[in-house]
């Protein structure tokens, strides 16, 4: 868990390097973590709790897209591809 919030601290550093154990260990644990709400929406049978979860799984989602994009961009920078592949330009 020290390495993800690792990443996150680093949101907004686009240049450098991500190793390979980097880049799987925040993607494991961020997958983790999303199948954590998405299995607790369909748990819990109330209407109420099932728009809390969805608010706050769509709120985490908001809050760590960026570091995700910054993550992506220094990995191509790593394997040395161009990091506009990120925006499709």
């Amino acid at each position: 868990m020290k390495k993800y919030i690792a990443v996150l601290k680093r949101f907004n550093d686009f240049q450098g390097k991500a190793s390979r154990e980097e880049f799987i260990h925040f993607a494991l644990v961020h997958f983790a973590i999303l199948g954590v709400f998405f299995l607790l929406d369909f748990a819990v049978d109330h209407p109420f709790f099932n728009k809390v979860i969805d608010t706050v799984s769509g709120l985490f989602v908001i809050a760590t897209m960026l570091p995700c994009i910054a993550l992506l961009v220094r990995r191509f920078n790593s394997i040395k591809q161009s990091s506009q592949e990120v925006s499709g330009d």
